[in-house]
């Protein structure tokens, strides 16, 4: 920036607008040393207005680069809650799997006893009923 505001000054410095340059019939005539300074302050505004452009192209591919990286993280986000959701949930569904793992332990458990005391009833009942018959 401080470049465009210098080039101009220093064509200024190099051309003495009151004697170098001189008015004729068909236009100016300029001295050598600042006809070159004219040059040289042309060829860097060219160069600059390239430059210029160059970098809009890369501040338009930048904000494209930033697009889809804004995306890519909406992206990430998304999958992380899905992740998250989908942990939750093997999470409750293997406390209820162990739950009712523990409630059927129980109930075999009860089975258990249930066939050791019907069958202690049974064997009784026999014995008795033996007892029955014979007499």
């Amino acid at each position: 920036m401080m470049g465009l505001l210098l080039d101009p000054t220093m064509v200024l410095a190099a051309c003495d607008w009151n004697k170098d340059i001189i008015k004729t019939e068909k236009g100016y005539i300029y001295p050598a040393k600042c006809h070159d300074e004219v040059g040289k302050t042309y060829k860097t505004n060219i160069l600059r207005e390239k430059e210029i452009k160059q970098l809009k192209g890369q501040i338009v591919d930048l904000e494209s680069s930033k697009k889809k990286l804004s995306k890519s993280i909406e992206l990430k986000d998304l999958a992380l809650v899905k992740a998250d959701t989908m942990s939750m949930r093997w999470r409750e569904e293997s406390y209820n799997q162990h739950e009712r793992l523990l409630r059927q332990q129980k109930l075999s458990r009860t089975n258990n006893w249930l066939y050791f005391l019907g069958g202690f009833a049974a064997a009784s009942l026999s014995v008795y009923a033996a007892g029955q018959l014979n007499r």
